[in-house]
C-alpha cells in the first residue's frame, strides 16, 4: 500500500484504477486477517499494522517538511480507521486477549525515538550448520513446553499502570525463559526481544542498561539469522520480517539493507499482499499461519507492513 501510494506521488505511469483496487484490497486484507483469527495470533497481525501506524505518526508528528507528509497521513489515518472497525469485533475471552487489546493495540505504546546507527551490533557471522529442515521446523516461540505469552502476559499485567520508573516484577519462570542467559534462536529469540519492548514501554526496570545490553544482544543474534536465512534463500520470510520489524525499531540500521528491502517489495504479490513462503512444503513443516483470500498469509503480510514503515523512517531519517 505505501509502495503504491509513494509511486503515485511521483506520477509512475499506473492505470489510476489499479492504484485504487490495490490500495483497496491490501486494506481489505489487514481487516480480515483479524476477524478470521480466533488464536492469540489475532492480535500479533494487528499488532503488526499498529507498529506500522506508530511508525508513520511518529514520521508525520516530528514536524518533517517532506514532500511526502500527505501521503502519510492518509495511510495513517487509513490504519486508524482500521483499527476502529476491528477492535469491536475482538473477543474479550479468554482475559488475557482484553489486557493485550487494552495495551498493545494502541499505537501510541508502541511510540520510541529511534536514532539509526551503523556498526552497533556484533557481527557473529552465519549459522554453518543450519539446514532448510531446521529452520522451516522451528515454529513456535516456546521454551521447555511453555509459550512466552505467558510473560507477556505477566510483564503487561504487573508492570502497565505504573506511572513512574519501577523495578520490573519478573516471575521465577519469566526469568528463565526471558532473561536467562543463553542463545536461543527463531521465535523464542524475537519474542525475548519483544519482551523487553515492551517492558521498557511500561517503563518498568531490569537494572542499570541491562534492558539496552539485551536488545543489543538479541539483535545480534537476530542479524546472525537474517543472514543465515539469507544464504538458504531465505525459507522463512515471517521471521526474517519480524527480525527486522523489532530490531529496525532499535535503530540497527544493519537490519535496513537496500538490498533486503528490495526482497521483501519483490515478495509482494500482484494483488498486494505476500503469500506464506513455505505453501509447497510437507504440511508438518509449515509455519502455523491463517490464509485470507487470494492465497495470502495473514502474519507476514502484516509484518511486510510493519517492516516496509520502518525502512521508510530509515530512509527519510535525514528529514526527521
Amino acid at each position: 500500500l505505501l509502495y503504491l501510494q509513494i509511486a503515485r506521488s511521483q506520477k509512475c505511469r499506473f492505470n489510476r484504477l489499479y492504484f485504487g483496487r490495490k490500495m483497496a484490497v491490501y486494506c481489505s486484507y489487514i481487516y480480515w486477517e483479524a476477524l478470521k483469527n480466533q488464536e492469540f495470533g489475532f492480535l500479533v497481525e494487528l499488532d503488526d499494522l499498529l507498529l506500522e501506524q506508530a511508525q508513520l505518526e511518529q514520521i508525520i508528528y516530528s514536524g518533517s517538511t517532506t514532500d511526502y507528509y500527505t501521503i502519510l497521513t492518509d495511510i495513517a489515518e487509513r490504519c486508524q480507521y482500521l483499527k476502529q472497525k476491528i477492535i469491536p469485533l475482538l473477543p474479550d475471552e479468554p482475559e488475557k486477549f482484553q489486557l493485550f487489546k487494552d495495551i498493545l493495540l494502541d499505537s501510541n505504546f508502541w511510540y520510541h525515538k529511534i536514532d539509526f546507527d551503523n556498526a552497533r551490533l556484533e557481527d557473529l557471522g552465519m549459522y554453518q550448520n543450519w539446514t532448510l529442515d531446521y529452520i522451516l521446523s522451528n515454529k513456535e516461540a516456546v521454551y521447555n513446553g511453555i509459550h512466552t505469552d505467558v510473560c507477556l502476559e505477566e510483564i503487561l499485567r504487573e508492570n502497565y499502570e505504573v506511572q513512574a520508573y519501577k523495578d520490573c516484577y519478573v516471575s521465577p519462570l519469566c526469568l528463565v525463559i526471558m532473561l536467562a542467559h543463553r542463545v536461543d534462536t527463531m521465535y523464542l529469540l524475537t519474542h525475548r526481544l519483544l519482551y523487553l519492548q515492551i517492558a521498557r514501554q511500561t517503563n518498568c526496570v531490569m537494572g542499570d542498561n541491562i534492558t539496552e545490553e539485551l536488545i543489543e544482544q538479541y539483535c545480534s543474534l537476530v542479524l546472525k539469522e537474517a543472514k543465515t536465512n539469507e544464504l538458504l534463500g531465505f525459507p522463512q520470510h515471517d521471521i526474517f520480517l519480524e527480525g527486522v520489524v523489532l530490531c529496525g525499531m532499535e535503530g540497527f540500521e544493519e537490519l535496513m539493507s537496500a538490498q533486503w528491502r528490495r526482497k521483501i517489495r519483490n515478495w509482494q504479490t500482484v494483488q498486494g499482499c505476500y503469500t506464506p513462503e513455505d505453501k509447497n512444503l510437507d504440511s508438518t513443516k509449515r509455519r502455523t499461519t491463517n490464509i485470507i483470500e487470494f492465497g495470502c498469509a495473514d502474519h507476514t503480510t502484516g509484518l511486510a507492513l510493519a517492516s516496509l514503515a520502518v525502512n521508510l523512517k530509515y530512509i527519510m531519517r535525514s528529514d526527521i
